[in-house]
């Protein structure tokens, strides 16, 4: 499966003509606005990536992907910089995240053979404790047990270097401690 931007579809098969021939003959398809992809079905996962560059997962999308949970999310979880343009997709549920620590734990991992941009572990654990309070008890329990059980493989230093960055930081961290390592 190929996917292709409207600027990669025109740099790859000429022009806006052969586009719109390629795609009443249906050798080519548009999931959604601006993609284009080879295949019919083309993952939701893979047309959110291709379609928002600028966008890493996060949420509960995030935690099903680093599998702290089994739970599949109804809606793709992706976080925006503060000033980025609202998405009006019913399918995508956007959280917009200050500029400043936007980018920080931000790492691309396989999953289903797509290559995403996700936030790790250790970002992903000051998500969990600072949205305790917003998320449903019984899922914010479930991913805290599967954080305690994959306690070995967090990164300690990242753990106090994202607490200096972060509002809230020290106090998240305090009960990171406490409740997982």
């Amino acid at each position: 499966m190929k996917l292709y931007t409207y600027k990669e579809a025109i740099d790859t098969y000429g022009t806006r003509a052969e586009l719109a021939r390629l795609l009443r003959s249906g050798k080519l398809f548009n999931p959604a606005r601006n993609v284009y992809s080879s295949e019919e079905y083309t993952d939701p996962l893979a047309i959110a990536m291709k379609a928002y560059p600028h966008s890493i997962l996060t949420g509960l999308t995030a935690f099903y992907i680093h599998g702290l949970t089994d739970r599949i999310p109804q809606r793709i979880d992706l976080a925006t910089k503060r000033n980025a343009t609202r998405i009006s997709n019913s399918e995508i549920k956007q959280h917009f995240v200050a500029n400043d620590i936007f980018d920080l734990g931000k790492t691309v991992v396989e999953h289903d053979g797509v290559q995403v941009r996700i936030y790790d572990l250790e970002t992903m654990l000051f998500y969990l404790v600072k949205h305790d309070d917003k998320l449903p008890h019984d899922l914010f329990k479930e991913v805290m047990k599967a954080y305690r059980k994959k306690s070995h493989e967090l990164d300690y230093s990242k753990l106090k270097r994202y607490a200096d960055i972060r509002p809230g930081g020290r106090t998240n961290l305090e009960r990171i401690v406490r409740e997982v390592l």
